[in-house]
């Protein structure tokens, strides 16, 4: 009975399945153009095996063409993803495109593109089926004109409109780092002229609906003349089934394109590509128009993303405004004004252009303004766009460095304009194998590092890329010298979060009385959906050496040979320069939930640029004795801290010693009555190790100050703080350094600005001082003898 119940079941299904064909088949009336939407990469070495294939696949006689999206991995520097990476990675994210080579056939069938029959057996099979809709692509004057029919009625589907270029060679990309020795690159995806999400469509059956589009050309190599034409697909928003394409065709012949028509009218902008500009500050460029016809053209000339540079702070306008004509032969200029924000650092780019009556217009020579005062550079071009803007989104929420961060382009052109050096801090992401070493950021990272900067990288591979045998290559031998050697980590492992096409959740803890990760607990891709459509398949795990300076922020729990361990995924690590690290190989990728990216982010930067306290920078009401904690021993018969709540008459005394697993480290600090500040301890203190320093007097401890004895009087002793003030003489306990020479007349201090009085008293180098540790004050006072 159960099997005749099934076998019934079974020949009714295929009899409403034969139903439902019979009536798709009636409404499929229209030839079918075939899309294949490829996925490539100058910097892909398994992609070049990829063209010679869709060359012979992708023709228009048999009705198919093709798109092609450019990606930033495994390496940065594709140009066409330079140029646009938006609007590349918005079809990767549309489609969770992993890895190329890879193609989406009519949308719906993924395949190998170097797979001759992958391609044509999907794509023959659509066209023997036909489709409900049909659309024409022509050009009008400026404008590209999209005409939509269908049998059907669409209102679950998107209109996408591509710009691509049939054919271009760049020679320059012999320069370009890893890249795979291609130099000739069919339909390069130049622009989405609907935008990254497409154009809602709404027609009922055996309707119609028209689009128009102003159509632009840009400028450089890979703009090459006649070369540029224009795709137009209808998807599903469900399935995500390309239901029909057009493109633009000869009138002469069908299978062959028709490019797109230029305007006569050139235009040039004076000015450097990279420039800046003054916080509230006013700058100028001049567009020069240049008319090679005949007969005069109207143009006018514009700013794309007028909306988001608005919404920044930018004002941008055109004297004159509106229209421009240039006449035969001649030319004609207009001037553009950019106010710049007022009240906080940004980079932008300046895409302008020009429509006119003639033909297609122009993009005019993009360039970028800075403007003043960033701290922290936030990189992008070293990876994928989603983990630099999910990481600069959280920093941007963190109230003390907002309108000192900007995101900022990691390339040559960029990095001369605007030196590593003129700021304070770095972030740089990483999301693909030796991208570290590829992209030259390296280099870039030690040296920072070195002069004292602070750097927050995030990089989920670069110890896989650099130690992991199965690979077969060292991607970058600096590199891995400086995790092993500098940072003093060894390589455990790769984890990967997806297990038969599954996402693996995970919980990543903060380790206790660390500077970033107490009290965090990360549960990765806790949520996976639509509107969390992230994750990290990936992350390095490694342990810490004995004896390095790298402190542990997180762990994730794994079974090694030797058990269950706590692997490290983050840590933190400090110059003797005063330079700052936080490295991760966790993103904020797998993290869902706003409020732990916002803490992390908060923490980062909080340790990164909180000017260090001085160690009695607290209140002088309450100070309470205390004795060494249970991880402290004794040092010096002394084992508790006191002192007397207006820091007169007694002394200041702490000593305290600590013993810990990575090796013991002295420090005690006195202040006699009057006088100054002394330290013995028998070695430098390695900056910010919290735990070295809890001896410090009953409040959080921070890193404050190492003070070194110089062969100077008094005034001249050299006072060390971890954020490079340290060359010589004293510094403010307020940050800024006081500058030499010595000055030790009484009534100025070394910067030869007056000390306050005390009882109509200057200080000086006889007179004591003591510390004001009032509210918002951390400054050198007098006091009267």
């Amino acid at each position: 009975m159960k099997s005749r119940l099934l076998r019934g079941l079974a020949s009714f299904g295929a009899a409403l399945a034969t139903l439902g064909t019979i009536s798709l088949q009636a409404q499929n009336t229209y030839p079918r153009l075939g899309l294949v939407e490829q996925f490539t990469s100058a910097t892909c070495g398994p992609c070049v095996a990829a063209g010679p294939v869709m060359a012979r696949v992708v023709q228009l006689r048999d009705n198919y063409v093709s798109i092609r999206y450019h990606m930033n991995f495994p390496a940065p520097g594709d140009p066409w993803n330079v140029l646009n990476p938006g609007e590349n990675e918005a079809r990767q994210l549309f489609y969770g495109v992993n890895g190329i080579p890879t193609a989406r056939v009519n949308g719906k069938s993924e395949a190998d593109p170097r797979n001759e029959g992958a391609l044509t057996g999907p794509l023959i099979a659509d066209k023997n089926a036909k489709s409900p809709a049909y659309i024409t692509v022509v050009q009008d004057g400026g404008k590209v004109k999209v005409k939509v029919w269908s049998n059907i009625a669409l209102n679950a589907h998107r209109l996408h409109v591509a710009m691509v270029s049939r054919s271009t060679t760049v020679p320059e990309l012999a320069n370009l780092p890893n890249n795979n020795g291609e130099r000739t690159f069919g339909d390069a995806m130049l622009d989405m002229l609907t935008g990254p999400q497409g154009q809602s469509i709404t027609i009922a059956a055996n309707g119609t609906q028209e689009f128009e589009f102003p159509v632009q050309l840009g400028t450089g190599s890979l703009w090459p003349s006649n070369q540029q034409y224009v795709i137009a697909f209808i998807q599903a928003d469900g399935n995500r089934e390309v239901i029909q394409a057009g493109t633009m065709r000869s009138s002469q012949d069908s299978t062959q394109f028709a490019f797109i028509r230029p305007t006569s009218v050139n235009a040039s902008i004076a000015g450097d590509v990279y420039g800046k500009v003054a916080r509230g500050a006013t700058t100028t460029r001049e567009i020069t128009f240049t008319n090679t016809s005949s007969t005069a053209v109207k143009v006018t000339p514009s700013v794309n993303d007028q909306a988001t540079l608005t919404q920044i702070g930018w004002t941008v306008s055109f004297q004159p405004s509106g229209e421009v004509t240039v006449p035969a032969n001649g030319t004609a200029k207009v001037t553009v004004s950019i106010q710049a924000p007022a009240n906080r650092s940004v980079f932008s780019t300046f895409n302008l252009a020009y429509t006119a009556d003639d033909g297609a217009g122009r993009s005019i020579l993009p360039f970028n303004l800075l403007v003043e005062g960033a701290r922290l550079a936030m990189y992008y071009g070293t990876s994928d766009a989603e983990p630099v803007i999910l990481a600069a989104q959280s920093v941007l929420g963190v109230p003390s460095i907002a309108a000192d961060a900007v995101l900022l382009p990691y390339n040559t052109q960029a990095n001369q304009a605007y030196p590593w050096s003129s700021f304070e801090g770095a972030l740089f992401t990483f999301n693909g194998f030796g991208q570290l070493g590829s992209s030259g950021a390296i280099s870039t990272i030690k040296n920072m590092l070195a002069a004292g900067k602070k750097v927050w990288v995030s990089a989920e591979l670069e110890m896989s890329s650099n130690f992991n045998t199965q690979l077969q290559q060292i991607w970058n031998q600096e590199a891995r010298d400086w995790f092993g050697t500098t940072l003093g980590l060894t390589y455990v492992g790769l984890l990967d979060f997806v297990s038969q096409n599954q996402l693996i959740r995970f919980t990543a803890n903060g380790t206790g009385n660390s500077v970033i990760g107490n009290g965090i607990t990360v549960n990765g891709h806790a949520e996976y959906s639509a509107n969390w459509p992230y994750y990290q398949r990936y992350v390095d795990i490694w342990t810490i050496n004995p004896g390095s300076p790298s402190r542990e922020q997180f762990t994730i729990p794994v079974n090694s040979q030797q058990g269950q361990i706590n692997a490290v995924v983050g840590i933190t690590y400090e110059t003797s320069t005063g330079g700052k690290l936080y490295y991760s190989s966790l993103s904020m990728l797998p993290i869902s939930t706003a409020a732990t990216r916002n803490s992390i982010a908060t923490n980062v930067i909080n340790w990164m640029f909180q000017a260090p306290q001085p160690a009695v920078g607290l209140s002088a009401q309450q100070i309470n004795f205390r004795q060494c904690r249970p991880h402290e021993q004794p040092y010096d018969h002394q084992h508790w801290c006191r002192t007397t709540p207006d820091f007169f008459g007694d002394d200041f005394w702490c000593r305290c010693q600590l013993v810990r697993n990575h090796g013991r480290c002295h420090r005690w600090i006195a202040r006699d009555r009057g006088a100054q500040l002394n330290v013995s301890h028998p070695r430098a203190l390695r900056p910010h190790d919290e735990r070295h320093e809890e001896c410090l007097v009953g409040h959080q401890s921070q890193c404050f100050w190492q003070l070194e004895r110089c062969p100077h009087v008094w005034p001249c002793n050299r006072l060390q703080r971890r954020d490079g003030c340290y060359e010589r003489d004293w510094c403010h306990l307020d940050g800024s350094a006081w500058q030499p020479p010595c000055n030790n007349a009484i009534g100025n201090r070394i910067d030869g600005t007056q000390w306050p009085t005390s009882n109509g008293n200057h200080c000086g180098p006889n007179r004591p001082y003591r510390i004001d540790a009032r509210p918002g004050r951390n400054s050198f006072w007098c006091s009267h003898p």
